[in-house]
């Protein structure tokens, strides 16, 4: 709803998109449109937020949720994403340190969501 409430505000504004960014929040399955800064403090112990990219520009953050039972922390810096065509088909590229992190670290309900909304997700 591009004229709803601003992120909990009583305003109700026009988001556009060159005033305001377009989140994937995964854990609940909802696309989110908002101030940035707004919309990196929805982070938590068991998520992060990170930026995908399009031919190397800015597309669309990305809230990622990780499975608590796989063990392993991740952090915004230990993945990128990058889109393969406009709004079809992603590729996660594993940046972190360990080279052997398991695809069973990011929640399947986030895999479910980003296969949902953008098709093929390939997991490097």
């Amino acid at each position: 709803d591009l004229f709803g409430s601003c992120l909990g505000t009583e305003e109700h504004i026009l988001r556009t998109p060159w005033h305001h960014t377009v989140m994937l929040d995964t854990g609940g399955d909802v696309f989110v449109v908002g101030w940035k800064q707004d919309l990196l403090n929805r982070e938590d112990e068991l998520s992060f937020i990170t930026t995908v990219y399009f031919e190397g520009n800015p597309w669309l953050l990305v809230r990622v949720v990780i499975d608590e039972k796989s063990g392993f922390e991740l952090n915004d810096e230990d993945l990128s994403i990058d889109l393969i065509k406009q709004g079809c088909g992603m590729i996660i590229k594993n940046t972190s340190e360990n080279p052997n992190l398991p695809s069973s670290v990011i929640h399947q309900a986030t895999m479910t969501s980003l296969i949902k909304h953008f098709g093929l997700v390939v997991l490097k």
